[in-house]
């Protein structure tokens, strides 16, 4: 029976083509910097997306209408969309074996991976949204877009802003067996005006076995926003990791205290 619709789907999949768009989404694998070659983190090992672009990553948003999920707000999700359709991506962490097969350069049994949103550079006026993905409401099962009309946390564009973390791991924190593997889909991005958005994103361990990950951007095209001139995006950049430094300063302070 399903090589029967196998077969029929293959045969009319011409039919398609003018309603159907290619629909895939990138994962980028939280991981480390593999110093002594083992293929695992060991401790004070530097975390790392072991995958992102080395030229950066830009992805579209596009409006919703009022009414709809995320109505209103230009966004990028997993559903599926006529245009840049392969546009979306999830942040993963790779597994130690314990639960799936150990990705290379896998961080240390232990750790809980993390992401921060540590900055975001945009359009005057504008904010930034963050939206959960369904495994927040164990039991509803939905994300957070399906249950709210606002995003989980919005940023207002070119504020300093405490970074907000937003879990990989999929365990809790404190447990030094725990399997860094972490695969949660369904989590959206969003911004309330046209423009091009810079995010800043920075990957720690709230269990500490393994060291902060430089900072990786993202830059957001909403609507018909183009890509600016280079020496813009320097500017917005520069701007955007003064905040974050500031933080990260401020946090091995407080560790160190």
């Amino acid at each position: 029976m399903k090589k029967s619709i196998l077969a029929l789907t293959a045969a009319c999949a011409f039919l398609l083509v003018p309603i159907a768009h290619a629909q895939q989404h990138s994962h980028f694998n939280a991981g480390v910097i593999d110093l002594n070659g083992n293929n695992r983190g060991d401790t004070g090992e530097q975390l790392a997306l072991t995958n992102f672009p080395s030229s950066g990553l830009i992805v579209h948003m596009v409006l919703n209408v009022v009414g709809a999920e995320y109505g209103g707000y230009y966004s990028l999700d997993q559903r599926a969309r006529a245009l840049y359709p392969n546009d979306y991506f999830t942040f993963t962490a790779l597994s130690d074996g314990q639960y799936d097969a150990p990705g290379d350069d896998h961080a240390k049994t232990g750790t809980f991976v993390q992401m921060l949103i540590t900055s975001v550079a945009g359009p005057a006026g504008s904010s930034f949204g963050f939206w959960e993905g369904e495994n927040l409401d164990i039991n509803s099962g939905l994300a957070w877009s399906k249950n709210h009309t606002t995003p989980y946390k919005s940023f207002s564009s070119n504020l300093a802003f405490t970074p907000f973390a937003f879990d990989l791991t999929e365990g809790y924190p404190g447990d030094l067996t725990l399997d860094p593997l972490g695969h949660i889909h369904n989590r959206g991005w969003s911004a309330t005006m046209e423009g091009v958005y810079t995010v800043g994103f920075q990957l720690i361990d709230a269990n500490n076995i393994q060291t902060p990950s430089q900072t990786y951007y993202i830059t957001f095209l909403a609507g018909n926003a183009v890509i600016p001139e280079p020496q813009t995006v320097t500017l917005l950049i520069g701007g955007a990791l003064v905040g974050g430094v500031a933080w990260y300063r401020s946090r091995r302070k407080a560790g160190q205290s």
